[in-house]
């Protein structure tokens, strides 16, 4: 990164999050978020709740989370773990509107200033799925939703959680969506899918395309289990004819609402840099969301100059079937 690099606030909040989840693992010997929260004398209390999975609540008797009592398992450990992120990091106390599900905020829009809720989820995500645990799912070829799942019922989180970590620390060109009623709610792009696609060919608040499953699921309610290739036309603008990407879509238990990972078919099947580890990866992304100028100064700095000898472009590339692109 050249001299004139600048952290925004965001970025810096973000990282020094992750060292935080990391360092507080270590000091408390903790290897779940019910330990820690033990560790550092706050209660956890099960009550009913309206609008809201949980709320940290700090006073002079003492600090405790108060929990959902309809939360699954895996939504009881999350909560805990994001609730925490805002204990750990001292952090005002959100609005209940905002006490939500996992997902991500940094999504294909430049992020500047602070976001608490995307330190807590941060927090509860590297506290919940370590780096050394990740690395057993993230590099996998082809990537699906099934690592997801492995990854979600080893750490005891929900899916969503899983499919967001495995994106922001992935060495595969990929990227989870999530859409409710048939329109994107959101996107978590691989740093490497982040380097290739345009922005704008997956973005919050535009319709599912025919073509896809998703689309195939709002349309007939029917869905299949099972990745399958589908024409990269029906998630992204200006492919041609002849390239395709993977698509992995289930329907979650919330009516309408369905996860996505997209992934290209041909991939490089090589080892990633060591230096990269899980965490360098995710501190990457999060630089190149930061800023347009970040993701073209990178992009220039490390992209190949010539054009792309197999396809239109080096993602569409990824999208052939069959192509060399090592």
């Amino acid at each position: 990164m050249s001299s004139s690099f600048v952290a925004s606030p965001w970025l810096q909040g973000l990282e020094t999050t992750r060292v935080a989840a990391m360092a507080r693992m270590e000091q408390s010997g903790a290897e779940t978020p019910e330990e820690y929260a033990a560790w550092c004398g706050v209660e956890l209390r099960d009550t009913h709740l309206d609008g809201a999975h949980g709320q940290l609540i700090a006073g002079p008797l003492g600090t405790y989370i108060v929990l959902a009592d309809h939360l699954s398992d895996r939504g009881r450990r999350w909560t805990i773990g994001h609730e925490l992120g805002h204990y750990d990091m001292r952090h005002p106390a959100p609005p209940t509107a905002e006490l939500c599900g996992p997902r991500p905020t940094r999504l294909y829009r430049r992020c500047w200033h602070r976001n608490y809720e995307d330190e807590a989820n941060e927090w509860g995500m590297v506290f919940t799925m370590p780096d050394k645990v990740v690395a057993r799912f993230c590099d996998r070829l082809p990537l699906t939703l099934d690592a997801a799942e492995q990854l979600a019922r080893t750490s005891g989180v929900p899916l969503v959680a899983a499919a967001i970590r495995l994106t922001e620390v992935t060495f595969r060109v990929c990227a989870a969506v999530l859409s409710l009623h048939g329109v994107i709610q959101w996107v978590s792009p691989s740093v490497r899918f982040l380097m290739l696609a345009r922005p704008a060919s997956l973005s919050p608040d535009t319709v599912v395309r025919p073509g896809s499953l998703a689309r195939r699921f709002y349309d007939t309610g029917k869905l299949r289990d099972q990745p399958e290739l589908v024409p990269a036309a029906a998630w992204f603008d200006g492919i041609e004819d002849g390239s395709w990407v993977q698509e992995h879509t289930i329907h979650l238990d919330e009516p309408g609402r369905v996860l996505t990972l997209l992934s290209t078919p041909s991939d490089v099947d090589a080892e990633r840099d060591p230096l990269m580890t899980p965490h360098a990866t995710a501190f990457l992304r999060d630089y190149l969301l930061s800023s347009d100028l970040a993701l073209a100064d990178f992009n220039e700095r490390f992209l190949p100059d010539d054009p792309c000898p197999y396809a239109p472009t080096w993602l569409e590339a990824f999208m052939r079937t069959g192509t060399c692109t090592g």
